[in-house]
């Protein structure tokens, strides 16, 4: 999997009035394989928390994902409570 398999929901999701993005996560095509950086679900988790501040510091950010992103989805409130917004 990779971002493009969302190529289909994002201009759905954007006709709803939502900003949708959908990266590519750190080791996937069209990203440079680094061999001293970290693949694993807290490195991934990460990532995830500093584009989501970078991107929306003061506004909710509805994660949606599956597989790998799935995985982020469940653990960054976890991991990054600052990314969790109620």
């Amino acid at each position: 999997d990779n971002a493009h398999t969302w190529s289909h929901q994002l201009p759905a999701i954007a006709e709803r009035g939502y900003w949708a993005v959908a990266p590519f996560l750190k080791g996937y095509t069209s990203t440079e394989v680094q061999h001293a950086t970290r693949y694993d679900k807290a490195a991934l988790v990460s990532d995830f928390a500093a584009l989501i501040e970078t991107l929306s510091p003061d506004e909710p950010c509805y994660l949606v994902g599956q597989d790998w992103g799935a995985i982020i989805g469940y653990s960054l409130p976890i991991q990054s409570a600052s990314c969790a917004r109620y």
